[in-house]
């Protein structure tokens, strides 16, 4: 990534709201994804399991179809949706 914002961080900012622009921050995390997935996917791998990404779901993302692109936004949807569910849950638990 030529910013060298951490991919966590990404997340962060797209879930918290602190850009006007969503997906642009989707699109950064899709390509920090992709460059995790291209050039050391054990470090792709560490952050997943940091963020709590089902493994499972990771295995599903890379079973169909071979290109890293597909993957690479197919575990961005799962990133970001597992960080919204995070939320929820702490939403509902928080009151």
């Amino acid at each position: 990534m030529d910013d060298k914002k951490d991919l966590p961080e990404l997340v962060n900012l797209f879930l918290i709201g602190k850009t006007v622009n969503d997906i642009l921050v989707r699109e950064k995390i899709y390509q920090a994804v992709l460059e995790l997935l291209m050039g050391n996917i054990s470090h792709l791998y560490q952050v997943l399991y940091r963020i709590d990404v089902k493994e499972e779901k990771v295995r599903n993302a890379f079973s169909d179809n071979p290109l890293a692109e597909v993957a690479a936004e197919r575990i961005t949807t799962l990133i970001i949706d597992r960080q919204l569910e995070k939320i929820k849950w702490r939403q509902k638990y928080s009151q």
